[in-house]
């Protein structure tokens, strides 16, 4: 039988295996390798501790190394610092990458912990690349978001409901051991003996104590306005999803441009996504550089207030409208059946009778939502009691509400609800898109990666972990578009020129450098091999 055979293990080879010979040319830790290189990571907030040979102790390891394993690890589904540290000993993409050097899982631990902004800095840096080489289509956007379980369990998460039903069992159980306890010297008692009761009554005691520090906890919390606490994870949260699952973590928001699914920007919040479209948005668009952009979301994102800064922020907004056919009356009677005039501001109803408002706003509170203004249009006193579909629009036997007639409330931004849902209805194919764009980052992390949960606590370092995550998806994506040496050669010529002139210079002056660079009208738009991000210099 014919079959290939190694080297043995202890042989002594006479010309050994070089490295840089084993790593092929397109492998991604080469594109790894020249991105973290071309950057000047103490300008993005990276700390250099011995920056002088003489500086007393033992010197410490470059924070591009630490990144450059991080981005390996993400990349290739390592996200544990103990894991990484065993990867610098036996893997030889990354002995490659950091020229043999071993850090300690705690040395790992602590980057990733002391540079939380760094990281974000690192991301936001490689879209610009991405941007400068026109990788986004900078026209169109999805938003939506995705929870992620965070390390608290749902035992450890407690609301006002929750606190109670504890106090509630705790003082029931109580007075029963203690009635117990009245009953044991009794001669027929077979049960618990006096000092198992004793013991009982004393974890009861404890687990009260417990609940009532949480309370005060809670109570606190209330005044910051938040209805729960979490006792592994402070900033974790209790979260619903439209599938009837929760889960205690966060929710991660990111913007997806449309050209390559490259995710834009992403925001790490505990909260639903109703107040979340307006910044997420914004940022996208200010890190594109463009006048104007479109961005499709879904229903959770349809509320009036944001439409309304978006549609200031010249953001055209294509979210899906909220179902809201909860309404009593019959189908040619319901509200969307009133027509509104802009001008007269008064609505028409199906029998062409007006009604009209006296201008004054009224607040109406809303559950598990903010105060909202509203205006009330009726028809003339009398009116509506006159008309044959009377039952049918204001309901049956309501005397009262007959003779006052139909009342339409008008929410303050119904203006922009009502024009996000006309731009749906108009552009139904346009918004079906949604779903294709911002869900592929999303399988990928969560289905392909196994990323569905976080490893760190706390809302800041858990949005740099994120951070590291969505740099590794878009620096995966790019190299399935763009292959790894093109990335290299654009990457060369986007940064050299720019940060030599750091390496070479004072901070001080690359201060002004900038400043001045930024004032000049005249450095945008240059597309040159000495240019960082369309500034010529």
């Amino acid at each position: 039988m014919r079959i290939k055979t190694g080297n043995q293990p202890r042989e002594e080879l006479p010309f050994p295996p070089n490295l840089e010979e084993i790593i092929e040319s397109d492998n991604v830790v080469r594109l790894i390798d020249a991105f973290v290189d071309s950057l000047e990571l103490e300008s993005l907030g990276f700390k250099i501790n011995h920056k002088k040979k003489n500086e007393p102790g033992a010197p410490q390891y470059g924070p591009s190394d630490l990144l450059k394993v991080y981005l390996y690890g993400y990349i290739n589904r390592t996200r544990s610092s103990r894991l990484l540290a065993r990867s610098c000993k036996v893997n030889i993409e990354v002995m490659w990458l950091i020229n043999g050097l071993t850090p300690g899982y705690v040395t790992l631990a602590n980057f990733r912990k002391n540079h939380l902004k760094g990281l974000k800095q690192v991301f936001l840096t490689y879209n610009r690349f991405l941007a400068e080489q026109d990788l986004f289509g900078k026209e169109t956007i999805a938003i939506d978001s995705a929870k992620f379980a965070g390390q608290n369990s749902k035992k450890n998460n407690y609301n006002e409901k929750c606190i109670e039903r504890h106090q509630k069992y705790i003082d029931k159980r109580t007075d029963e051991y203690l009635t117990l306890l009245d009953e044991c010297d009794q001669a027929d008692n077979k049960g618990l003996s006096t000092d198992q009761i004793k013991e009982k009554l004393e974890v009861l005691s404890e687990r009260k104590d417990k609940y009532n520090k949480l309370e005060k906890q809670l109570e606190q919390a209330k005044e910051e306005g938040e209805k729960q606490v979490s006792t592994i994870d402070p900033d974790a949260r209790l979260l619903s999803s439209s599938s009837g699952k929760s889960v205690v973590g966060y929710n991660l928001q990111s913007s997806v441009d449309d050209k390559h699914c490259l995710i834009v920007t992403n925001e790490l919040t505990n909260t639903t996504d109703q107040n979340a479209l307006h910044k997420i948005a914004r940022s996208s668009k200010e890190l594109l550089k463009t006048d104007k952009i479109d961005s499709l979301a879904d229903t959770a994102y349809d509320t009036g207030e944001e439409l309304k800064k978006c549609a200031e922020d010249n953001i055209t907004t294509y979210v899906g409208v909220r179902n809201q056919s909860g309404s009593t009356k019959e189908k040619a009677f319901r509200k969307d059946k009133f027509i509104y005039d802009k001008d007269t501001d008064t609505y028409k109803c199906p029998t062409g009778e007006i009604l009209k408002t006296n201008g004054k706003w009224y607040a109406k509170k809303s559950k598990g939502r903010k105060d909202t203004k509203r205006k009330k249009y009726t028809p003339e006193v009398g009116k509506c009691s006159l008309c044959k579909f009377v039952e049918k629009c204001v309901g049956k036997g309501k005397r009262l509400n007959q003779k006052q007639g139909r009342v339409i409330e008008r929410y303050e931004f119904a203006e922009y609800k009502e024009a996000n849902e006309e731009r749906v209805k108009n552009n139904k194919d346009y918004y079906r898109r949604r779903q294709a764009i911002v869900e592929h980052p999303f399988g990928t992390i969560k289905r392909q990666w196994g990323y569905t949960y976080t490893l760190l606590k706390g809302k800041e370092k858990v949005q740099a972990e994120f951070d590291l995550i969505c740099l590794a998806y878009n620096m995966r994506r790019s190299v399935s578009i763009l292959g790894v040496k093109e990335l290299i050669k654009r990457l060369k010529a986007a940064f050299n020129g720019f940060f030599a002139f750091f390496r070479t210079h004072s901070l001080s002056d690359c201060y002004h450098k900038l400043k001045n660079l930024l004032l000049t009208s005249e450095c945008r738009g240059c597309h040159n091999q000495t240019q960082f991000f369309g500034w010529d210099y």
